[in-house]
C-alpha cells in the first residue's frame, strides 16, 4: 500500500497536459548549458518554453512571425501539445496562424520554427526544410536538449510565455 502511494504521488508531480504547465511550481530555470556564440538572426528579448517541468529561455528571431507571437504572448501564455516527429523534433499545432516567411533552412538543436503557418517545431537534432524562424534555445548540447525537450517521450504539454 505504501509503495502504491509513492507511485501515485510521483505520477501526480508529472506534467500532464496541460495543468502542471501553468503552475508556479513548474517554473524552474535550467542552467549549466554550454555557451554558444551570438547569432545575428536573433534580437535581444526572451520568451520561455515550458516543457516537461523545464523552463528554457528562447532568444527571439527577427521575423514577422516571432513579432506576432510576442504580441500574443504579451496578452496571455500559449499552451499546446507537441509530439515527436522523425526522431529530430517536437511539433505541435497552435490553433491559429502566424505570418509566414518560409525559406529553406538548415536547423540545429535548439531551433524553434513555424511550420506551415500554424505549427511550432522545436528541434533536438539537425534537419533541413522550409520554415520561418521563431527563436532558439541556446547554450545546450544536443544531448542535453534531447533530455530537456523530452525527446522520444511522445506527447508533451508546452507553454510559451514571456515570464
Amino acid at each position: 500500500m505504501k509503495r502504491l502511494f509513492i507511485i501515485l504521488l510521483s505520477l501526480s508531480m508529472l506534467c500532464f497536459c496541460c495543468a502542471a504547465c501553468s503552475t508556479q511550481s513548474a517554473r524552474e530555470d535550467i542552467s549549466g548549458g554550454e555557451q554558444s556564440g551570438e547569432d545575428a538572426e536573433y534580437k535581444e528579448g526572451t520568451m520561455y518554453v515550458y516543457i516537461g517541468g523545464n523552463r528554457l529561455p528562447v532568444a527571439v528571431a527577427e521575423s514577422a512571425a516571432a513579432e506576432r507571437l510576442i504580441d500574443l504572448l504579451s496578452q496571455d501564455d500559449i499552451i499546446f501539445t507537441v509530439n515527436d516527429y522523425g526522431g529530430f523534433e517536437k511539433v505541435g499545432y497552435l490553433g491559429f496562424e502566424l505570418p509566414r516567411s518560409d525559406e529553406r533552412i538548415s536547423v540545429e538543436p535548439g531551433d524553434i520554427v513555424l511550420y506551415q503557418g500554424n505549427q511550432i517545431s522545436m528541434f533536438y537534432a539537425p534537419s533541413s526544410w522550409s520554415y520561418t524562424r521563431i527563436g532558439k534555445v541556446e547554450g545546450y548540447s544536443q544531448s542535453r536538449l534531447r533530455t530537456l525537450l523530452c525527446a522520444g517521450s511522445g506527447e508533451e504539454c508546452v507553454r510559451l510565455s514571456l515570464e
